[in-house]
């Protein structure tokens, strides 16, 4: 009979350890595991060029295992969001680095500063900002892109009795370096007349149609922006003088301009290259490795005969990569 009874104590007592035991809070390795945030701060959220920014972030991010924040400043709202307001926020999400596309119009040197202080590394990409506190620049080589447009175009007008219109618009470190590689390549020319036409900062830009009227003599067209390209290849497509015009990335029009002939060649970056690369680089320099003050990504000429190669087509056609 006590050998019954103990029996029976004995499995209660089991039977209650069991029971703790299976509702005893376990830790958990998910919870305990902190996430690294990478924030894309974009200048815009519109183009080709952002698009394909985001697309190599979110690679790079995804094979990494990486938490990514993507925004873009809001200038032209009822409440303006500016690109300051959009890294303090991302520092405050606990954001462990900063990928920066800057805007021309606005200045970041405090939101800088604040990210050095909270000891978050900013990368910029795309554009050069003058800023000892930017940890690394990943963008085009814009001296060597604007060398590579003017080639272009001297290569499709050839050296004898030239005359050439260069179109630009100051803003900035990176315009000014492309006006510097461009006019290296026109120096070098002899029997060229170069005819410069920049539009410091205000200043509204002249019509293109205009300045074809004003100088009648020109059979080449040089623009230093993807904006001043926009404008000059929509002129060409109503213009019937035989004027080769060159210029930069323009957008989503792109593809349509070289096909139609009203942009014989363009210049284009690897914005998708400096968005991977940006997380990559990001992620050395969390690790403790120190990082190039500048690195550039390459940038190629694409014409209407070359884009379609497959080494161009992810320059040409975004939407495939």
């Amino acid at each position: 009979m006590k050998r019954n009874t103990w029996m029976v104590l004995l499995c209660v007592v089991l039977a209650a350890a069991c029971l703790w035991w299976g509702f005893s809070p376990i830790e958990s390795t998910e919870t305990t595991t902190e996430t690294t945030t990478i924030a894309l701060i974009l200048d815009t959220d519109i183009g080709f060029s952002a698009l394909q920014l985001k697309q190599g972030v979110k690679q790079a991010a995804k094979e990494r295992n990486l938490e990514t924040i993507i925004t873009a400043p809001d200038y032209a709202g009822s409440q303006v969001i500016s690109q300051s307001d959009l890294m303090i926020e991302a520092l405050d999400e606990g954001a462990k680095a900063i990928l920066l596309v800057p805007s021309r119009n606005e200045d970041l040197t405090e939101a800088i500063g604040e990210a050095a202080d909270r000891g978050v590394p900013v990368l910029s990409l795309r554009e050069t900002l003058d800023s000892q506190q930017i940890t690394c620049t990943i963008s085009d080589d814009h001296q060597s892109a604007g060398y590579m447009a003017a080639q272009a175009l001297v290569e499709r007008i050839g050296t004898e009795q030239g005359v050439i219109l260069v179109l630009g618009e100051e803003g900035g470190n990176t315009f000014a370096l492309t006006l510097q590689g461009a006019r290296k390549a026109l120096d070098e020319l002899d029997g060229v007349t170069i005819l410069y036409r920049i539009v410091q900062n205000g200043e509204e830009m002249p019509s293109i149609q205009a300045l074809l009227q004003e100088y009648p003599e020109i059979n080449g067209i040089l623009c230093l922006t993807g904006e001043y390209t926009e404008a000059a290849a929509k002129v060409m497509s109503r213009n019937k003088e035989n004027i080769v015009l060159v210029g930069m990335d323009c957008g989503q029009n792109r593809t349509t301009y070289l096909e139609n002939k009203q942009v014989d060649a363009m210049v284009l970056g690897m914005p998708f290259a400096m968005g991977y690369l940006g997380v990559q680089f990001a992620m050395d320099r969390l690790n403790g490795k120190t990082l190039p003050q500048n690195y550039y990504t390459e940038s190629r000429v694409i014409d209407s005969e070359n884009m379609v190669l497959p080494e161009n087509q992810k320059l040409a056609f975004p939407m495939v990569q």
